[in-house]
């Protein structure tokens, strides 16, 4: 019984401890690996650009959409998921204001 309680709990550090570094990894600049928002001079655009979920935009990590000042396009993108276009958060197919393309992305 005692080694099934430590193998359990040597598995739940394992996947916390992966889980955790997924998380940070995810928080950093996909160019240069720094936490930071704003500019990067290692990126094409001149800002950090974050590996973000659907919930968060890629360059400052705002929930929101619509304006974003250190967007190269002006606007949020957000991370690809859930079927929701990245500028605008809708899951409608066609016109988009928002996007550069001017098409819904998901």
């Amino acid at each position: 019984m005692k080694a099934c309680i430590k193998k359990f709990i040597f598995s739940a550090v394992l996947l916390t401890s992966a889980a955790l570094f997924a998380a940070n990894e995810k928080d950093k600049c996909i160019y240069c690996g720094s936490t930071a928002y704003g500019y990067c001079s290692k990126s094409p655009h001149k800002n950090h650009e974050h590996i973000a979920d659907s919930k968060h935009c890629v360059y400052c990590g705002s929930s929101a959409y619509g304006y974003c000042s250190k967007s190269p396009s002006q606007n949020h993108k957000h991370g690809h998921g859930e079927g929701k276009c990245v500028y605008c958060g809708s899951a409608a197919y066609g016109y988009c204001s928002k996007s550069p393309a001017e098409v819904h992305t998901k």
